[in-house]
């Protein structure tokens, strides 16, 4: 990483009403993370340099490569990180998306207020992307907001949350995931493999989403927005 800095201001020239304008303006950072792990390239992604700790955390625990009570050694050289976890071998069923269990039934514990207080919660949280427009934000949730974080990447952003949780001993069963962008498949997959049963974005979720998380037993929640929001599974975690 460079200079650590999460946003920086580029000039620009502003056209608004048939007016010209020069001016400055905020844009977030975009670096470049390597993360090896046992010596081979593992992932390559933007990142906005922050929380990177937290997030190549987040990234094992999702991916199913670590659990509570591994703990990963992380170190940091430049535009890479360099991971070694002990006794690599990753718990049985978590890795392979064929072999994952569905969550059990859990119903009535989220209200439609619970859904819009955390989410106005959220909205108001002290963001980069209230600089930029450039960024995602992720939170977890119990009664409020437990951890939160925003990066360039909106699964960036949810993996910072998810490595924060890891690395304080979370009960994710407990909580809810929040999230600015799109729902995606690899999001629910990393749902199941953390234990977090509930998921709720301002934004949409794919096709591919809504069949995993049908498959899986994962609560979406999308389009939470206002005093509304559309449920495409697990509707019974909710008191509608």
């Amino acid at each position: 990483m460079s200079s650590g800095n999460i946003s920086r201001d580029v000039p620009i020239i502003r056209y608004e009403n048939g007016a010209v304008e020069s001016r400055m303006d905020r844009v977030i950072s975009e670096e470049w993370l390597k993360v090896n792990l046992k010596g081979s390239l593992f992932s390559e992604m933007p990142v906005t340099p922050r929380d990177l700790p937290d997030l190549v955390t987040g990234l094992l625990f999702g991916e199913g490569l670590i659990h509570p009570g591994v703990v990963p050694s992380i170190r940091f050289k430049g535009d890479e990180c360099f991971v070694e976890i002990p006794d690599l071998e990753p718990p049985a069923g978590l890795s392979d998306p064929e072999e994952l269990k569905a969550f059990s039934d859990d119903p009535d514990r989220w209200t439609p207020e619970d859904l819009f207080t955390l989410m106005d919660a959220f909205q108001k949280l002290p963001s980069v992307y209230h600089e930029t427009g450039g960024a995602h934000m992720a939170a977890f949730a119990v009664d409020g907001i437990v951890h939160w974080a925003d990066d360039i990447s909106r699964r960036n952003a949810v993996d910072k949350v998810l490595g924060k949780g890891f690395r304080e001993g979370c009960d994710f069963s407990k909580g809810i995931i929040l999230s600015s962008g799109r729902i995606s498949s690899d999001m629910i997959l990393r749902m199941v493999r953390t234990g977090i049963p509930v998921i709720a974005s301002i934004s949409a979720p794919s096709d591919k989403a809504v069949e995993l998380a049908v498959k899986y037993n994962v609560t979406v929640c999308a389009f939470v927005r206002g005093r509304r929001f559309n449920v495409y599974s697990g509707a019974d975690r909710l008191i509608l």
